[in-house]
């Protein structure tokens, strides 16, 4: 009996005793919403400290522990673990925080470290800096003015651009920068006048930020005006037109740049001298006149019946219009196909119209 109880009560020693040194230990460190475990491959845990300095500078968007100071412990693992330990966010870039002793043990302690091996020397506080780039306005308007040039479909030489409102210099997070312009003009974009061009500031591959930049965009191209007063009716010639050199941002998109776009044409209104000449201010001609005596045809197939008729009013070319069949006295809507020339549509078998 007196055997076993001795043999019981060594069994508790040894099992309290390996409970004490517990080989491998464990800090959990919790980092945001994920779990890390730093395994200790000692007896006991691994004490720490670190040197804390009185200034940091950081990258953001983060403050790590390693940037607050020179951390030393025994074990490689947990050294490497502690460098990346997230600390607080960063402030923005060119703005800084100041971090104390407390505020570091608290957050040391939430993220699972034993306070009671963590030593911590050097300075009381430490002031932590965003490092910061800078981008200029003059850059921002640069890079979309150069983006205007390649995109508009006209010369540089016609172009004149001026920039509404100057964007303000900007404080970026420092890193690799780029500076490029977001659309393509043309989509849904105006191609002169006012033209909004978003440029993206772009820091280590990412858009840090969007800023649009505001240009006025003149385009001087040379357009066709009236040398003399061109009446209603009257066909365009040669000899009536005349150039200038203009903005045409302000025109409309219908304005005549080469006079073959209305050749053959005539004013559909009277025209006063040195009017820029667009393309709502002339009409194909009426090739029919109301009361004009025509020929009606009506065809089925091959077959072809013509008669005389009367138009109820003027027709242009493909249009329809009113005509009166003089022989039967009845009104029918024909098509306008040549000069007092019109086609009806009859129905299979039925000639009579």
């Amino acid at each position: 009996m007196r055997f076993k109880v001795g043999f019981l009560v060594s069994l508790i020693l040894v099992g309290l005793f390996s409970f004490g040194q517990a080989s491998p230990m464990a800090i959990e460190l919790k980092e945001q919403s994920r779990t890390k475990v730093l395994p200790l491959r000692f007896g006991q845990a691994s004490p720490m400290a670190i040197e804390l300095k009185s200034k940091a500078e950081v990258k953001g968007p983060w403050i790590y522990l390693m940037d607050l100071g020179r951390i030393q412990t025994a074990c490689p693992q947990l050294l490497s673990q502690l460098k990346s330990l997230k600390v607080a966010k960063a402030p923005l870039p060119g703005s800084s925080r100041v971090l104390d002793r407390n505020y570091l043990r608290a957050r040391l302690g939430q993220k699972g470290i034993n306070l009671s091996h963590l030593t911590l020397r050097g300075a009381e506080q430490i002031k932590v800096l965003t490092l910061f780039a800078k981008v200029e306005g003059r850059q921002l308007i640069e890079v979309a003015k150069e983006f205007a040039k390649k995109n508009l479909p006209w010369g540089e030489e016609n172009l004149e651009i001026k920039v509404v409102g100057r964007p303000r210099d900007l404080i970026i997070p420092a890193g690799k920068a780029e500076l490029r312009a977001k659309k393509t003009l043309g989509a849904g974009l105006s191609l002169s006048g006012f033209i909004p061009v978003p440029i993206e500031v772009v820091v280590e591959g990412r858009v840090y930020r969007t800023v649009k930049v505001n240009l006025k965009v003149k385009v001087f191209q040379k357009v066709l005006i009236s040398k003399k007063i061109i009446r209603k009716g009257e066909e365009i010639k040669k000899e009536d037109v005349g150039e200038r050199i203009t903005d045409i941002s302000c025109l409309s998109k219908d304005v005549i740049l080469d006079l073959n776009q209305i050749k053959g044409r005539c004013a559909r209104r009277t025209i006063r001298a040195n009017t820029i000449l667009k393309e709502d201010l002339f009409e194909i001609p009426a090739v029919i006149s109301r009361g004009e005596q025509v020929t009606i045809i009506a065809a089925l197939g091959n077959l072809q019946i013509a008669t005389l008729g009367r138009a109820k009013e003027e027709g242009r070319v493909g249009e329809v219009i009113r005509v009166e069949n003089i022989e039967t006295k009845k009104e029918l809507q024909a098509k306008v196909i040549g000069e007092r020339r019109v086609e009806v549509e009859v129905e299979e078998g039925n000639f009579e119209f």
